[in-house]
């Protein structure tokens, strides 16, 4: 079989030609001078993969123990609420709640003290507010702060060594629900 047919276009208009192929130059790399160039890009991909599967790990451990947290601080609330609710004969007479905010205190550091999990470390009380509002039921409200160790971002040039989260949980006191 001769060379296909086919049509070249130029500025002096369409010329009949035939086919010779791909033109090569002098200075592109043939298959021979290819060889191995896999094997060098193999450590840069092993490098990225490993950076992406720390950065993943490390989130997924933050977000664990962001749950974690939260989780504490809401069940602390709800604790402090159950526990300083203030019963005298005057919550009978006007059927207002109060809440004791020296007793919920005391409360939530108890609290946190029990249920504290090793995997979130040294957990701090931050701050606990007891909200009296006139006309609505009293709130308590947890602040709880910790820092996580990473595990792989140490190694990783400008990652850091710990993560500091905070969790804020509410409870509300209501009767007759």
């Amino acid at each position: 079989m001769r060379g296909l047919g086919f049509t070249f276009w130029s500025r002096s208009g369409p010329r009949r030609g035939r086919w010779r192929g791909p033109v090569r130059s002098v200075g592109h790399a043939t298959p021979d001078r290819e060889r191995g160039s896999a094997l060098m890009l193999m450590p840069a991909g092993l490098l990225i993969v490993f950076l992406l599967a720390s950065v993943s790990v490390d989130a997924a451990r933050s977000f664990q123990a962001k749950r974690q947290l939260v989780d504490l601080a809401d069940s602390a609330a709800n604790d402090a609420v159950a526990a300083s609710i203030v019963t005298d004969r005057e919550f009978t007479v006007d059927g207002v709640i109060r809440l004791d905010a020296d007793a919920a205190r005391a409360v939530v550091v108890d609290a946190v003290a029990i249920r504290g999990s090793s995997d979130l470390g040294d957990v701090q009380v931050v701050s606990v507010r007891v909200e009296h509002e006139p006309g609505s039921v009293p709130v308590v409200e947890v602040v709880l702060e910790t820092r996580i160790r990473s595990l792989f971002a140490p190694a990783v040039p400008g990652g850091a060594d710990t993560v500091t989260l905070t969790a804020t949980g509410r409870a509300a006191a209501a009767v007759g629900l």
